[in-house]
């Protein structure tokens, strides 16, 4: 698996962490197949990086990972109108608790609630980026920035 340098998750760094967490229990060419995306190459070379991520196939790993565009691509974000942010809100917060350092996890009970989570997205979003990026460096997908 390709290293990066830089200490912020990639693209596909994000993708390949939401697609552990949330595949369903489908290996790769079961994915591919389901949600339209292609062979097990063409996810793989998705999820490393190879392959550059276009809007078709972020919507479809979105659909089947039951998480926004946003979560994983900022870049492809500004052409989608997206219609619902229920489900989205509870794959966040499911997402924050399972990745969240556990002094932060104290925090995230000021969350709960639809109106509440609303309110606090930006905070959401910063946690989240959090926990990415700390999965990410215990499991050695990118080098820690304070060595």
């Amino acid at each position: 698996m390709k290293r990066i340098s830089n200490s912020k998750p990639s693209e596909s760094d994000k993708l390949s962490a939401l697609y552990k967490l949330n595949n369903g229990g489908l290996t790769q060419a079961e994915f591919g197949a389901k949600y339209g995306i292609g062979s097990q190459g063409m996810v793989s070379q998705y999820l490393h990086g190879v392959r550059p991520l276009n809007l078709e196939a972020a919507k479809k790993f979105a659909e089947g990972l039951r998480v926004r565009i946003a979560d994983f691509s900022p870049r492809l974000t500004a052409p989608v109108e997206e219609e619902s942010h229920t489900a989205y809100s509870h794959q966040e917060r499911e997402m924050v608790s399972v990745l969240v350092k556990p002094e932060l996890k104290g925090k995230m009970q000021l969350l709960k609630g639809r109106r509440a989570l609303e309110d606090s997205r930006t905070k959401l979003y910063m946690l989240y980026e959090e926990a990415i990026t700390d999965y990410l460096l215990r499991h050695g997908l990118i080098d820690n920035p304070e060595k």
